[in-house]
Order: structure tokens, then C-alpha cells, then sequence
């Protein structure tokens, strides 16, 4: 295999100009190939290949500033960014891990590149560290001397280091001829007439790249699994995992012909067979230079641009408001609900009962949006239980009443 290089750092501040270039660059500049030292964005099967999660070769692997560690197993064709900063990037493939590195995800992830020149000469730029976008195994990370093995009958498979089987493409009476990695960051199996048998596109975890569509039956889902964003024949919504799940958004499509959405100019778009494909809302100005959509582990569906620095809220933009968040308030926090939503403010409950004890404070009273911790110890068992009391708190909200089944919602589509 080729290989990926080590970064010598973050690329060059810009004036005001060149920052304008920067965003010009990223769609008006054509797809280039990075280096010659880089894996390849293809792979046949014309023997049986197979990796494990051992780090120990600097040919393929790159350890980022955070402690991160990527080995590149396909790397796509990049993306130039700014022609001007030297600066660009590329999807890569292979096993990963955030330190200590006890644990590894097959994935895919967007890596950054630096300091090219006249013959396409890149290194990887560590400081930013890549963003997974997708993994076969988010719930089920394999340990030291996991092998993936790449095989023309079954695919792609994730084997444990004991031999047990962890994840695999599920191909069956397929022949497959090749691995391909697109720069959407689409892992591909294909054909011998290219012809897809099995992308990761179609089966998202919490990303959704540009371009890339979620068709109905499908859903999102945070890392860790508290929140869930399904998509149905009905509508859009979105969950906190509990018994039963909660519903906190939903977007009502009942009525129209949705086959799925599409991530596309910094929105959501809803694809409709009878009208065609329109915004679930006005995307802002710089919608174009957006990338991808990462449904996080806060309930929210946030837009990232040029670097793996997340920008706005596309459920915040359509209908909610802060508080409408499950989790706004971090732990014990509650929101208190001004007249104008816009105001609403994430307080600790009333410190204090009618017998002067305190429960709780805030983690930061900076940050009243981080919760609040106990100042007395709660407990549920009897004894305990004669000493406590419930506080009444007033003008708060709580996101339940706000959010509507998907058999009551007042919000439609007009077809």
C-alpha cells in the first residue's frame, strides 16, 4: 500500500481577502489527486486482502494532536480548499481510534491536508485531527488485533481479535471487484461493470455528507444512542431514547410523496416525486461551502463548513427554540420561559425549600446551560424519603409539552 505522510502543522492565517478566496476555491476548483504517496481510492479484489488495528507502520499512519490515531487504508480524491492557503481535503478509510486507543472503529473520516505544491506533495495536517463520518461498528468498537478482511465473495467483514465476527457488509451472491472510496466520503463495493453493490451512504450513522440522501425507513443516530432522528412516510422526528422515547421535533409530510432527504447547500431538502425537491428551510449565506450534517449527542443537527468546527442548528432554524432540547439545561438544570422565547434562560431549581435546606448549584455560573450538581444528597429509600419534600418552580418548560405525536402535529407541508 501507499502512503499517507505526517502534517508539519496548521496552514497560514488570512486576511479578510484571502478568506474570501478560500470559500471561492472550494467548489469552483475541480478535484485533484493528492500525492502518489497516498493509498489509492480503489482496490481490487484480485486477492484477498485483509488489516489489522496495529498502528506500528508510519507509512499509513497518522497520529493527530488530540491523540487520535487514523490508519489509511483507501484515501479519496481531495478536494481543493484554498489554493491560496494551501490547504485541502480528502476522505480516508481505515481503522480508528481516540486515545488511550483501547478500542477501534472501521470508518470513514475527513482528513485535511497542507503545504502542497507544484507536484501535489501533501501532508496531513494534525492539528484538526480527522472527523468520522461514518463507522461500521459505532456500538461495538474492536479491540487490539481486530482484522478487516476484504474478499471478492463477502466484501468487506470486521473480525475481533478472537475471530469473532463484529460487522460485515451482508453481501451474499454478489461477486464483488472492487473497494472505493468517494470524496463524499462513500465507501463503495462494486461490480465488474462498477455497478454499486453496497455503499455506506445507505446505511448512515450520525453524518449525513453532502449529497447524500437518507431514503425513508431510514434514521440518524447520536454517538452513544440517547437521540435518534427517523424519518418515516408521515414526517421527520426526532427522539431521546427512554421508555418509551420521547419526541422532542417533528415535521409533518403526510400527504406528499417523500422518498428521503438530501443534505444539500448547508439543508435539508425533501425529495417529492409530485412536486419535486424543496428546503425544510432557506439555508444562510454560507450554505454553499457546507459539507456535511452531524446529528450530535445534544439533539441537535448541526452544519459543518471548512473545518471540523460545527456551525448552525438546521432543527433550531426550521422550529425549535434552545430550550426545546431535551437536554438544554444539562443535568437537574431547568429552563425558565421568559415572554419571549427568544429570552428563555437555563436556571438550578429554587436553591433553597421552605426549611432552608439547599439541593443544588450551578456546574459553572457562567454556563447555567451546563446544570446544575446536588448540594444535599437525594435518595429514594424510605427514611430519606420523610425528610424530603418536591419544590414547586415556576415559568419553566419542558420540551415533552412542546413536541407533538406524530398523529397530532399542526405543522404541514402544502402540496
Amino acid at each position: 500500500m501507499h502512503t499517507v505522510l505526517q502534517s508539519m502543522g496548521i496552514g497560514s492565517s488570512w486576511a479578510c481577502c484571502g478568506f474570501l478566496l478560500y470559500l471561492l476555491a472550494l467548489f469552483l476548483t475541480p478535484f485533484r489527486t493528492i500525492a502518489t504517496a497516498l493509498p489509492r481510492s480503489s482496490l481490487s479484489t484480485n486477492s484477498s486482502t485483509s488489516w489489522n488495528t496495529g498502528f506500528s507502520d508510519p507509512n499509513n499512519t497518522v497520529k493527530f494532536d488530540d491523540g487520535s490515531i487514523a490508519r489509511s487504508i483507501l484515501v479519496s480524491e481531495s478536494v481543493t480548499v484554498s489554493a491560496e492557503a494551501n490547504v485541502e481535503y480528502a476522505c480516508g478509510c481505515g481503522f480508528f481510534c481516540n486515545p488511550p486507543c483501547n478500542s477501534y472503529l472501521f470508518a470513514t473520516f475527513v482528513l485535511y491536508y497542507n503545504d502542497y505544491d507544484e507536484d501535489d506533495s501533501g501532508t496531513v495536517d494534525t492539528y484538526w485531527g480527522p472527523h468520522v463520518v461514518w463507522s461500521a461498528n459505532p456500538n461495538n468498537p474492536v479491540s487490539a488485533n481486530a482484522t478487516l478482511q476484504f474478499a471478492s465473495n463477502r466484501g468487506l467483514v470486521l473480525l475481533n481479535a478472537d475471530g469473532a465476527e463484529v460487522w460485515s457488509a451482508n453481501i451474499t451472491n454478489k461477486y464483488v471487484a472492487s473497494l472505493k472510496l468517494t470524496p463524499t466520503c462513500n465507501l463503495m463495493l462494486l461490480d465488474k461493470n462498477n455497478k454499486i453493490i453496497w455503499q455506506s451512504h445507505e446505511h448512515p450513522t450520525d453524518t449525513l455528507f453532502r449529497d447524500q440522501k437518507l431514503g425513508v425507513g431510514k434514521s440518524l443516530t447520536s454517538k452513544g444512542g440517547l437521540f435518534s432522528l427517523n424519518l418515516t412516510s408521515e414526517g421527520i422526528f426526532a427522539y431521546i431514547k427512554s421508555n418509551p422515547p420521547q419526541l422532542y421535533y417533528s415535521y409533518n409530510i403526510s400527504g406528499s410523496d417523500i422518498s428521503g432527504i438530501e443534505f444539500r447547500n448547508g439543508s435539508i431538502l425533501l425529495l417529492d416525486s409530485k412536486v419535486g425537491s424543496r428546503e425544510l428551510e432557506s439555508p444562510g449565506r454560507s450554505a454553499s461551502f457546507a459539507r456535511y450534517a452531524r446529528f450530535e449527542n445534544d439533539g441537535h443537527l448541526r452544519v459543518y463548513y471548512l473545518r471540523p468546527n460545527p456551525g448552525d442548528d438546521i432543527l433550531l432554524a426550521t422550529q425549535l427554540q434552545s430550550c426545546d432540547f431535551p437536554k438544554a439545561c444539562g443535568d437537574y438544570g431547568v429552563c425558565e420561559n421568559k415572554v419571549d422565547r427568544s429570552n428563555n434562560q437555563c436556571i438550578c431549581p429554587l436553591e433553597k425549600n421552605k426549611n432552608g435546606t439547599s439541593y443544588f448549584k450551578p456546574i459553572n455560573e457562567r454556563k447555567p446551560d451546563q446544570g446544575c450538581i446536588l448540594v444535599t444528597n437525594l435518595s429514594c429509600d424510605a427514611e430519606a424519603l420523610k425528610r424530603q419534600t418536591f419544590l414547586e418552580v415556576d415559568n419553566i418548560t419542558y420540551f415533552r409539552f412542546k413536541a407533538q405525536d406524530p398523529d397530532d402535529i399542526n405543522q404541514t407541508i402544502e402540496v
